[in-house]
Formats: C-alpha cells, sequence, structure tokens
C-alpha cells in the first residue's frame, strides 16, 4: 500500500515536487512489533519508489510507561542514524530535539534534516533567536502535551502552557501602550512573571514584589516530583526574561496596601496564589502531618506515609516517595485518581504508582489521625486504620484573596491572575498574566 500510494502521489505532482513519507521505525511497548531492520528494507522501498527524503518516527502501542517529559530529548535519534545507513535520500529526525542537539545531529552525519513540531510552538520565532544568538530568549516546550490534549480529548482550540497567543495571534498581538503605566504585580510566580513580562514589552515601567526569596511561586513545587525538569527551565526562562526586560524586582518583601500611597501605581496586577487547603479532619494539626510543599521541598518524612488527596500533585508526590523507597498509600474521596489529568500524562503516572507498589484507597471517608496512622471508613462501610509515621496533605488548595478586597477602589485598574482567581494549572496562570499584561 505504502508504494502504490507513494506511485500515485508521484503521478499526480511530477518528477520534481518534493514528496516524503514518515516511517514509524519500530513499535515500542509490544512483543513481535516492527523492528527497526524491517523498517530499513522498507525505507530502501520507498527510496526506489522516488520519495526524495525519510522522516523517521517511532510508535508507542498501549499505555505509555513514562510521562512525556521523562523521554529523554533525542530519543529517536537512533532510529533515524540507523535509515540513514540504508539510504542516500535524506533523512529527517524527529523527538523533543532541542537546536543546540540538533546541531549536533548535522554535524555528526545521523540525519540530514530535525524536524520540531512541539518547540515551535512554544515559541514560533525559535529559529530566528537561536541564528541571532539569543538562545536565553527561547521560550522552552515543557513537553507536557498540552498542545496534544487540548485538540484530541477537549476539542477547545489548540494550548500550549507556555505560548498563551498560540492559535490567538491576532488577538494576543503586542502592540506598544498608547500612555506607560506604573504598574505593580504581586506575585512572582508563572502569572505574575507572565504580567510582568508582557507589561514591559509593551512599555510600562512594572514593580513585581514576591515575599519568597527567589521566583517561581508553585513552579518552584511543581518541579520537583521525578521528571519535572522542564518546569524549572520554564521557571529560569522567565526569570531571565523578567531581568532583561528591567522589571524592578522586590524579593522578600511584602506587599502591602499602605505601599499603594508611596508607590502609586495605575494598576496593580494581584497574582497572589492559593493557600493550601486542611480539611477538618480529627488529629490533622499533629505533628506528623505535613504540607505536600514541606515534603517538596525536603522535609522528612517516616518510613511509612499516607498522601491524602489524588490529583495530580498527591500523585506526583507519591512517586517521589516511592523513588525514595517509602511505604506510601495515596487515599482520597473521589473514585478515582487524577481525574482531572491530560491522559498522556494521567495513564503513566497512575501505571507508576502501581508499579512502584503504592496502595491506593479510593472513595474513603477521613475520620481521624492518629499517631497510629489515619483511620478511614472504605467504599464498603469497613472502618479501617491505615498505618502510617506521616500525613501528607495533598487536599487541593483555596485562592489566597486576601488583598483583593483591600485594594478595590483604591487603584484604577486592579487586576487578579491565576490561581487567586481560581486554583487551575500553569497554563491558566500564564494566558491570564498574558491578558493582563495586554490589558494595562
Amino acid at each position: 500500500m505504502l508504494l502504490e500510494v507513494i506511485e500515485a502521489i508521484r503521478e499526480r505532482v511530477g518528477k520534481d515536487y518534493p514528496v516524503w513519507c514518515r516511517l514509524s521505525a519500530m513499535e515500542i511497548g509490544v512483543e513481535g512489533g516492527i523492528t527497526l531492520e524491517e523498517t530499513q528494507v522498507v525505507a530502501q522501498l520507498a527510496e526506489k519508489a522516488s520519495v526524495d527524503a525519510i522522516h523517521v518516527s517511532a510508535h508507542l502501542v498501549g499505555p505509555g510507561r513514562r510521562p512525556p517529559m521523562a523521554q529523554p530529548p533525542g530519543t529517536f535519534v537512533p532510529l533515524a542514524e540507523g535509515i540513514k545507513k540504508v539510504v542516500s535520500v535524506p533523512v529527517i529526525a524527529v523527538s523533543r530535539i532541542p537546536p543546540e542537539l540538533g546541531e549536533s545531529v548535522l554535524q555528526e552525519g545521523k540525519a540530514d534534516f530535525i524536524a520540531i513540531g512541539r518547540g515551535l510552538l512554544a515559541d514560533p520565532h525559535m529559529l530566528e533567536k537561536v541564528t541571532s544568538g539569543r538562545e536565553e530568549d527561547v521560550a522552552p516546550c515543557i513537553c507536557c502535551m498540552t498542545c496534544l490534549d487540548s485538540v484530541t480529548w477537549r476539542d477547545e482550540g489548540i494550548w500550549c502552557v507556555v505560548n498563551a497567543a498560540l492559535g490567538r495571534e491576532r488577538e494576543y498581538e503586542l502592540k506598544s501602550a498608547e500612555k506607560p503605566k506604573k504598574v505593580i504585580v504581586v506575585g512572582g510566580g508563572p502569572g505574575g512573571m507572565e504580567a510582568a513580562r508582557v507589561a514591559s514589552l509593551r512599555g510600562h515601567k512594572v514593580i513585581l514584589f514576591d515575599d519568597g526569596d527567589e521566583l517561581g511561586g508553585q513552579l518552584l513545587v511543581a518541579s520537583k516530583p521525578p521528571f519535572k525538569e522542564t518546569i524549572d527551565t520554564f521557571r529560569q526562562y522567565m526569570v531571565g526574561q523578567v531581568a532583561k526586560l528591567g522589571v524592578e524586582l522586590r524579593l522578600g518583601e511584602r506587599f502591602t496596601v499602605d505601599l499603594l500611597d508611596e508607590l502609586k501605581p495605575d494598576a496593580v496586577v494581584l497574582a497572589t496564589g492559593v493557600i493550601p487547603f486542611v480539611p477538618q479532619i480529627p488529629g490533622i494539626e499533629g505533628k506528623q502531618v505535613l504540607l505536600v510543599s514541606e515534603v517538596l521541598f525536603g522535609a522528612e518524612t517516616g518510613e511509612r506515609v499516607v498522601v491524602i488527596g489524588g490529583e495530580l500533585v498527591g500523585c506526583e508526590t507519591a512517586v517521589y516517595l516511592l523513588q525514595q523507597g517509602k511505604s506510601v498509600t495515596i487515599m482520597m474521596r473521589g473514585p478515582e485518581l487524577a481525574t482531572n489529568v491530560n491522559p498522556l500524562v494521567r495513564v503513566p503516572l497512575i501505571g507508576r504508582l502501581k508499579t512502584k507498589g503504592a496502595s491506593i484507597l479510593t472513595g474513603v471517608q477521613y475520620e481521624e489521625i492518629t499517631e497510629a496512622g489515619v483511620t478511614v471508613r472504605t467504599e464498603t462501610g469497613e472502618r479501617r486504620t491505615v498505618e502510617a509515621d506521616t500525613v501528607v496533605l495533598a487536599a487541593g488548595a483555596r485562592p489566597n484573596t486576601d488583598l483583593l478586597t483591600s485594594v478595590e477602589g483604591k487603584v484604577a485598574q486592579g487586576l487578579p491572575v491565576g490561581d487567586c482567581v481560581k486554583p487551575r494549572g500553569i497554563r491558566e496562570a500564564v494566558e491570564e498574566g498574558y491578558r493582563a499584561g495586554l490589558t494595562l
């Protein structure tokens, strides 16, 4: 069939029109699937059938074992190299290849062209920036698969976590402000940094307050679980952009309404984030109970750990603890884990929990926390105590709205963004920060 398709296309377009095919060099995750050796034969047949190049990828059969962020850059490059050994037409390599790696692949003769997909969704100006020596200005793809999730399962138009303007380029075009303003941004998480970045690009004078020692907000926590290094790469990019644009940083300083009289801003962007939600369970104030942020920042736990909360943060924290050799039970009131998570991330995440030996309890009612552990009522009505040395709270968060009412009426323009509006994800925070920067 492949050869007949190539022949039919060539008849239509003629000899001088470039035609290439994309081959899956091997099937991953199944015994007896396609192998590289078989695909080498197919590639030679395609070359004889007059294709001008061969694009080499691979595909997964069944649910993934690793989340998208865990796939090493250039995973499929050896497959492209294997095809290049048996054909004379150009070979195109793909698979999470950043510019610096792509350049080395070309220099080493492993492929003739590099295909970049998601990286150009994250930053369509990547190549322009790289060729002009501005690599630090390239917005990094964090390999979260939000782009694929948005068009495949959600049918809501394409989204990118780091590029709010993707698919909305006309609506979100950056233009210089007609009248530069003095803007205060409160909160240095993704929403606050994006608001500061966009406002500065438009010519506003921006002062960014954050009571922490470094910028990042929830990104600092989100980058700690296994395979989340790309989150910190994005954080570092944003920190660099804010500094490069001349945003005045006030780290380690808490913003108060009293500063409005001193600084006299035209607008305030509130990106004050969230406050951890602490469920009303008897004994939850015990010293063996830790917040998830404390654990991810290095707080010691006992050998037996119960994680209360089974959405993304709870599941990732459980994996984090399992990789330390802890015995982990993850429990939640709902019937299923990680219900709000992209399927491409959810399936391998739950699979890893099970493979690593986590005990999973869903549909529970919490009765009390004691020194012995956590007592729950199970779905079947059984009263059960799960033994634990440490209990980790990952039960969600509530918006930090303390400043919202205080600022109202005291500044010409007040714009809340991100989790202080409603706890959600990085994408929503970045998108609202971008829109706030446009609105000013």
